[in-house]
């Protein structure tokens, strides 16, 4: 599952939780409770446009391969 964080929700504000905005932090906490449930047949992620350099594409390819 991919979720895609619009600019104003920025995934950096999910490093700190005490600046993440109240629905973004239950998604992600959903998310990732999801993907451990799923016991390695689903991983979740939630990208942005660009993430330190890094594009949509390639935060997917650098999780598909972290975990295979």
């Amino acid at each position: 599952m991919v979720f895609f964080k619009g600019s104003k929700l920025s995934f950096r504000n999910l490093i700190f939780l005490t600046k993440q905005p109240p629905v973004a932090k239950e998604k992600n906490m959903i998310g990732e409770l999801w993907e451990k449930q799923s016991k390695g047949k689903g991983l979740f992620l939630i990208v942005e446009k660009s993430k330190n350099g890094i594009n949509t594409e390639k935060q997917i390819k650098t999780k598909i391969e972290n975990n295979f």
